[in-house]
């Protein structure tokens, strides 16, 4: 008997903005791609750099190529 992950094929990609960009705010599409964006312009920016879902709901701060607050709103 075959298990197919339903969960991830299921999930709708949220938008995320990314702030401070270059020049301005990013919209990226996905979690996982906003993050890897985040660490990358954080390791060359000398300010911290913020990555908020569309809705609101998920709060990340990134500084010197790395993590460093995580915030999720449960309701």
């Amino acid at each position: 008997m075959s298990t197919t992950n339903t969960h991830a094929s299921s999930e709708k990609s949220h938008q995320f903005e990314i702030v401070p960009g270059p020049s301005g705010p990013i919209s990226v599409s996905g979690r996982a791609k906003a993050v890897q964006r985040a660490k990358a312009l954080s390791a060359d920016m000398p300010r911290p750099v913020r990555v908020e879902r569309e809705d609101g709901k998920v709060k990340m701060e990134f500084r010197s190529g790395g993590i460093v607050r995580y915030r999720r709103r449960t309701r």
